[in-house]
């Protein structure tokens, strides 16, 4: 009886032992402060013109240049609709500066590096006629800058502030020009360059279910663009080079919409974000992104 009672202990002892030793300790999740993915953009504004000039040469020597007037640039914005829209594709890198779990505040920064399309375009209402459509040709670069400062109440609410501003420059050089024809023994070339920056400064309220976190809030923007319309007329007759460059700086009205947002943290690793800017104007950004 007593060998039964040596090996129950001793059985019992070694699977107690073996337990403990094959047990293993729940593993924190790691403190990944950086982040990076592949993002997409969506831009779509009305803009107004602020200035117009037009300056003139011919053979390389200067005609001299016409600025509009402020009564002339009101009298335009009357009957003329611009709008500016853009397609980004973006690499995306960033890092967190504030992400411990114990801490109720969140930073972190983001700078976005991608290839653009866009397309400009004029509308006269008098004449019931697009006047100008400017595309581009190809990809031009764009340069962006994200910043996140969030702060959580509860576990569940909380409220975040996202400032960003994105850059755009190239030149557009498919032209569809429908008020400059081509004059009677003329070669005719046209080449646009620009430059856009758009900023935007979104203020929201977050709640937190479970891998889910919703954003909704009011959202304050500004679009600026410059853009150089070189036409150059050769005249086959007499040889001379007629040129006229077109520069107008215009802006975006709208500075107000509504944001909304989601972020879906598929992982520990791997998540997903979009956010929209709704008003008159248009503005959205989706991308994956993974953590390390």
């Amino acid at each position: 009886m007593k060998q039964i009672y040596l090996v129950v202990f001793l059985t019992t002892a070694f699977l107690t032992t073996f337990s403990q030793e094959t047990q293993t300790e729940p593993v924190a999740k790691k403190n990944r402060r950086f982040h990076a993915g592949v993002s997409y953009n969506w831009l779509s504004n009305d803009m107004k013109l602020a200035s117009l000039s037009l300056h003139s040469l011919l053979n390389g020597g200067d005609l001299g240049t016409i600025d509009l007037t402020d009564d002339a640039i009101d009298n335009i914005n009357s009957y003329a609709d611009r709008s500016n829209k853009a397609n980004n594709v973006n690499l995306e890198f960033g890092m967190s500066f504030i992400n411990q779990p114990q801490s109720k505040w969140r930073v972190d920064g983001t700078l976005m590096l991608g290839l653009s399309l866009s397309k400009w375009s004029v509308y006269n209402h008098n004449t019931e006629k697009e006047e100008y459509c400017f595309k581009s040709g190809t990809a031009e670069p764009t340069f962006g800058l994200r910043v996140n400062v969030g702060y959580f109440f509860t576990s569940h609410w909380g409220v975040t502030l996202q400032p960003m501003f994105v850059t755009m420059a190239g030149k557009l050089t498919e032209i569809d020009d429908n008020i400059n024809p081509v004059p009677a023994d003329c070669s005719q070339s046209g080449e646009v360059k620009y430059w856009s920056g758009y900023s935007r400064i979104s203020l929201l309220g977050n709640y937190k279910a479970g891998n889910f976190t919703f954003y909704a809030g009011p959202g304050f923007h500004f679009m600026g663009s410059y853009h150089k319309y070189r036409i150059e007329r050769l005249y086959n007759s007499n040889g001379d080079l007629f040129v006229d460059e077109i520069t107008t700086h215009t802006y975006s009205p709208s500075v107000i919409d509504g944001t909304v947002g989601i972020n879906w943290q598929i992982s520990d690793l791997f998540s997903f974000n979009a956010i929209s800017g709704l008003g008159s104007d248009f503005y959205v950004n989706a991308g994956f992104y993974v953590r390390f």
